[in-house]
């Protein structure tokens, strides 16, 4: 939340997003030769490192529309950066973080690239590499792939309705400028 407090209050501060079968290859190459591929860590990692430029650019949506003023006040009132980053802009930002969240984790949650790349253990295997191993020599079995495909809604749905009360006032909240 701070990287986006900076790129907001800076004057056309450009964000560059990655792909993640772009930025694939580089990635393996790395994580072999420090042994993070076949990790949990390792994907944890990968993902959070592809997710990070899209969640400062929806951050910097949000926290350009919070007036500077606030946390001039905030300070006035004898806060310190860190609290006024806590205390005032963080109540503030928080549909812009439940939106942020909610994105990041749908599309760490749906990549199939990265964790193809990265995982080949079969007990590591993520849910969309997992469902795609699901095809057999003679067919595919349905019954055991509808069963993996209604484990994989579940946490899409939980989070959604763990957060929807922020979701359109967060949508809504970054799309008009003045």
């Amino acid at each position: 939340m701070a990287g986006a407090v900076g790129f907001a209050r800076k004057q056309g501060g450009k964000i560059l997003a990655g792909d993640s079968i772009a930025i694939g290859i580089p990635l393996f190459i790395l994580f072999s030769r420090i042994r993070m591929t076949n990790t949990f860590a390792g994907l944890i990692i990968a993902h959070a490192a592809v997710q990070l430029p899209l969640v400062i650019w929806i951050m910097q949506g949000f926290l350009e529309d919070i007036p500077v003023e606030v946390a001039e006040a905030g300070m006035v009132d004898g806060c310190n950066r860190l609290n006024v980053l806590y205390h005032i802009l963080l109540p503030l930002a928080t549909p812009g973080l439940a939106v942020a969240a909610i994105f990041a984790f749908l599309i760490s949650w749906n990549d199939f690239g990265l964790s193809l790349i990265l995982i080949s253990t079969p007990d590591l295997l993520t849910m969309p590499v997992g469902m795609s191993n699901m095809n057999l020599m003679y067919g595919v079995r349905w019954d055991n792939l509808s069963a993996a495909a209604v484990m994989y809604i579940v946490p899409t749905i939980a989070l959604a309705l763990l957060l929807q009360r922020y979701i359109v006032r967060g949508l809504t909240m970054g799309a008009v400028k003045g």
